[in-house]
């Protein structure tokens, strides 16, 4: 018993033992017929790889080569060329002999056109002033850009109208200015020359220019009558009273500011001490060129006093006395 025992523990001992084998898992009909796919596609590229390595590389074809090959067999196609399309025609532009006429363009109305740009203009331009006898010019900027009289214009009327004698400087008459710019916007803006402003005593005792109330003045160019004429009616304006005064035989015109409207008529010559006025001014300016014919054909003065004189017989009065007796005409009958 012991023996069969041994014999079969040494049989079992000396049989080999099969390795386990791992069931496989179950393939799907997808699954194969990709893994066929796969199979062909490598066997495909080994296939083209061996054609590849046993065909030598060909050198390419030369141009001229080409062209003689395809000129001796034009119907034949030569391994180792490339046939090419024959080139397009090109057609080269003519230029026309005779230019062609460019019309303009006619203009697009549509289109919105910004407006011409007007020249930029001072509307309060600066008034040139030369004084005569102080010999000094000023440039007097007498409004700003928005209308308002500046303080400097006032100082510089105030200098340039100082006295000739003394060099006092008195505060003119602000209205003088104004009206005096008013006047020379009027008349195309020229020359201003004045010829007295301010004049104290003793040289004006009791005229307006002692107080600053009055200028002597003169637009370059511009007739005395005409000026005369504008600050007539310009006066009628105005909310104070002006004083004008016309001097036909002078160089300048005369303006002042006072209570009530005044004009006058100064015949005297320029330059000469006093004044001849003129009875009714507003009539004899009216009709100035009639009265100053009849003042040119009127003899003056001192002629007629001459003549008087070249009358009367030596040793006797030019009036005869109220007891002097008449020489009897009758008694000098022929």
């Amino acid at each position: 018993m012991s023996s069969f025992i041994l014999a079969l523990a040494f049989f079992t001992l000396s049989t080999p033992t099969s390795p386990k084998v791992s069931p496989k898992p179950a393939t799907t009909k997808k699954s194969a017929a990709h893994a066929k796919t796969k199979a062909k596609t490598k066997a495909k590229a080994k296939t083209e790889a061996k054609a590849k390595a046993k065909t030598p590389p060909t050198a390419p074809a030369k141009p001229g080569a080409t062209i003689a090959l395809k000129q001796k067999s034009p119907g034949k196609v030569i391994s180792g060329t490339v046939r090419r399309k024959d080139p397009a025609p090109v057609k080269l532009v003519q230029t026309p002999t005779v230019p062609r006429t460019v019309t303009a363009k006619a203009p697009d109305k549509r289109k919105v056109r910004p407006a011409p740009a007007k020249p930029v203009t001072d509307p309060y331009p600066p008034m040139a002033v030369y004084h005569l006898n102080l010999r000094e010019y000023a440039s007097i900027r007498v409004y700003d850009e928005n209308g308002f009289l500046l303080p400097q214009a006032l100082r510089q009327f105030n200098h340039i109208n100082r006295c000739v004698g003394s060099n006092v400087v008195l505060e003119m008459e602000w209205r003088l200015l104004v009206d005096l710019y008013q006047a020379w916007l009027e008349f195309g803006m020229p020359s201003v020359t004045i010829f007295s402003g301010c004049r104290q005593a003793p040289h004006a005792k009791q005229s307006r220019h002692n107080f600053g109330l009055a200028i002597d003045f003169k637009f370059d160019g511009v007739r005395n009558r005409e000026l005369i004429t504008w600050l007539l009616s310009h006066r009628e304006k105005t909310p104070h009273a002006m004083g004008v005064g016309y001097y036909p035989n002078g160089y300048h015109v005369h303006m002042d500011v006072r209570d009530r409207h005044s004009f006058w008529v100064d015949l005297n010559q320029a330059g000469a001490r006093g004044s001849m006025m003129v009875a009714d001014a507003h009539h004899w300016f009216a009709n100035e060129k009639r009265m100053r014919a009849r003042v040119e054909a009127t003899p003056p003065k001192e002629a007629v006093e001459q003549e008087t004189a070249d009358l009367t017989p030596t040793g006797q009065a030019s009036t005869p006395d109220k007891d002097a007796t008449l020489p009897d005409s009758t008694a000098q009958t022929p």
